[in-house]
C-alpha cells in the first residue's frame, strides 16, 4: 500500500502526537501513533492513557484502506528536517514502513495495532461551545495557581462551572486562588468538572493554533474538546474540588490601586535579595504608598518605595513573592487594584475595571 502527503500537512499530526509519546516505558506502543487511511481520509490517534488526540486530513492520495502504526517522536524528528513543500511517499508493509522523500529513504518498524489502547469517546452528558480565544484567555488566567503534583488529587486541574450563559474557570493550590468568567452564546444546563493539569497544558497549546469554536463534550469520566479537524480526549479528575466562593472575601472594605508594571518591577528588584527559603516580601502599606522589604539569611536586605492610590489605616503584609509575580502578569490592565480587610485576611488583585476575573492570595507570615 502507497500513501503520499505534503510535509507541511503531516507535520502538524505528527508533532502534537509527539507530545505523548515516551511517557510510559512499560508500553512501547504508547510510543507509535495510531493511523487509519479509510476512502481517502487519513486519521491519526496518539495517547498516553491520560490524554488522547485525534487528527484527521482529508483527500491525502491512497487508493487503499489500511491501520498501521508509526513511531511518532522518531517521525517528528523526520518530518522537522525536511521542508514543508516536500512530499512525503509511504509505503506501508507488514512489519515496516518505508518513507521516501526526494533523494532520501527512511525504514520504520511497525508494531501490531490489535488492542492499540485508546479513550472511547462515550456518550456525552453535557455539550458546550465557546471561542478558542476566548477560553484560551481564561486558562491563562489560572494556570499559574494550578499545582501538579498535590497529594490532595483534586487540586491537580482546573475547576471549570458551567451555570446558564457563564462559564468559570478556577485554579487553586491552597494558598492563592484564581477564577476567571466569560459568557457563552447560548444558555446551558448547569454542569462541572475538574480538568488534569496536564489535559490543561496539551488544551492551551492547541488553543494557541486555531481561532474558532471549540466543542466541548463531557461526562462524569471524560472529557472531549473538539476544534473540527483535531480532537482532545482527556480522563476527568474524580473528586469534589473545595467551595471557592466561601475562599473569596466578600467585605473588602479598604482598596490599594498601583500602576501593574510599577509594582512588578519593583517587587523583581527586592526579590533579588530575598529569603531562599520562604521567598517573601513585606509590603507596608501606608497613605498613597508601599514601603517594600525583602531580607535574607546573610543579614542582606532590599527595599523600595512604591507610589500608590491610598488612604485607609496603615497595614503590613507580607506575601510569597512568586504568587504576586504570577498574578500581576494576568492582568491585561494597566492599573491593578489590591482589597484587603487586615493584616490577616486575603487579599484580592484584579484589574480596576476588571469584573469578570480575580485572584486571592493569602498573606504569610514570617
Amino acid at each position: 500500500m502507497k500513501l503520499t502527503i505534503q510535509n507541511n500537512e503531516f507535520k502538524k499530526l505528527i508533532t502534537e502526537a509527539s507530545d505523548l509519546a515516551g511517557k510510559r516505558k512499560d508500553l512501547p506502543i504508547l510510543d507509535h501513533a495510531l493511523i487509519d487511511v479509510n476512502g481517502g481520509k487519513l486519521t491519526l490517534k496518539a495517547t498516553d492513557l491520560e490524554c488522547q488526540i485525534t487528527s484527521v486530513v482529508n483527500d491525502v492520495n491512497c487508493h487503499e484502506n489500511r491501520v498501521f502504526t508509526l513511531p511518532s517522536a522518531k517521525l517528528k524528528s523526520i518530518c522537522a528536517a525536511l521542508g514543508d513543500n516536500d512530499v512525503l511517499k509511504f509505503t506501508i508493509g507488514a512489519e515496516a514502513v518505508t518513507l521516501n522523500v526526494n533523494r532520501s529513504k527512511f525504514k520504520l518498524v511497525t508494531l501490531p495495532t490489535d488492542g492499540y489502547p485508546c479513550i472511547e469517546s462515550k456518550d456525552a452528558e453535557h455539550k458546550i461551545k465557546i471561542g478558542s480565544k476566548v477560553l484560551q484567555s481564561l486558562i491563562l488566567k489560572v494556570l499559574h495557581t494550578i499545582p501538579d503534583r498535590d497529594v490532595r488529587y483534586f487540586l491537580n486541574g482546573m475547576f471549570v462551572k458551567v451555570v446558564g450563559d457563564k462559564l468559570t474557570v478556577v485554579g487553586t493550590d491552597g494558598h492563592r486562588l484564581a477564577v476567571a468568567s466569560a459568557d457563552l452564546s447560548s444558555s446551558y444546563a448547569d454542569s462541572r468538572f475538574i480538568l488534569p493539569y496536564k489535559a490543561v497544558l496539551k488544551l492551551l497549546k492547541l488553543l494557541g493554533s486555531y481561532d474558532c469554536d471549540v466543542e466541548i463534550s463531557f461526562n462524569v469520566n471524560n472529557a472531549s474538546f473538539d476544534f473540527g479537524d483535531f480532537v482532545l480526549d482527556t480522563i476527568l479528575i474524580d473528586g469534589n474540588y473545595p467551595d471557592y466562593e466561601r475562599v473569596l472575601p466578600k467585605t473588602n472594605t479598604k482598596v490599594l490601586t498601583v500602576d501593574r508594571m510599577l509594582l512588578m518591577s519593583s517587587i523583581k528588584r527586592v526579590a533579588v535579595l530575598a529569603n531562599t527559603k520562604h521567598y517573601s516580601c513585606t509590603f507596608d502599606i501606608k497613605q498613597n504608598q508601599i514601603d517594600l522589604y525583602a531580607g535574607n539569611a546573610e543579614l542582606e536586605n532590599a527595599t523600595e518605595v512604591v507610589d500608590v492610590e491610598y488612604c485607609d489605616d496603615d497595614l503590613t503584609f507580607s506575601f510569597n513573592l512568586q504568587y504576586m509575580l504570577s498574578a500581576l502578569p494576568t492582568i491585561a490592565e494597566d492599573r491593578v487594584t489590591l482589597s484587603f480587610t487586615n493584616d490577616t485576611t486575603p487579599v484580592l488583585v484584579s484589574g480596576l475595571n476588571e469584573t469578570s476575573s480575580v485572584c486571592c492570595i493569602m498573606p504569610v507570615r514570617v
